[in-house]
């Protein structure tokens, strides 16, 4: 904190931090955090691809085209994506 203010007990910490969370807390603060995340509402633009790291951004692809492309039970079967295949990258 300053010079020669002393230590800051563990009771004095937890009320100040209550009173900080009490004021900054709010329901328009939480809503304002999420809009500039970009998380809600969904905004894909906020964070370019350019901006991942390219492989993070690969094994996230991959992952993402795996769980909405299951593997098929019998290899005699068409892969439900290999119909989809084409479109996806035009």
């Amino acid at each position: 904190m300053g010079q020669k203010t002393g230590r800051l007990s563990k009771c004095l910490f937890v009320q100040l931090l209550g009173d900080v969370w009490q004021t900054t807390m709010t329901s328009g603060n939480i809503i304002s955090g999420f809009r500039s995340a970009g998380v809600h509402p969904v905004d894909r633009k906020r964070f370019p691809e350019h901006e991942f790291d390219p492989l993070d951004l690969r094994h996230y692809n991959e992952r993402q085209l795996s769980e909405a492309c299951p593997v098929p039970s019998r290899s005699s079967e068409k892969h439900p994506c290999q119909n989809n295949l084409s479109h996806q990258f035009t």
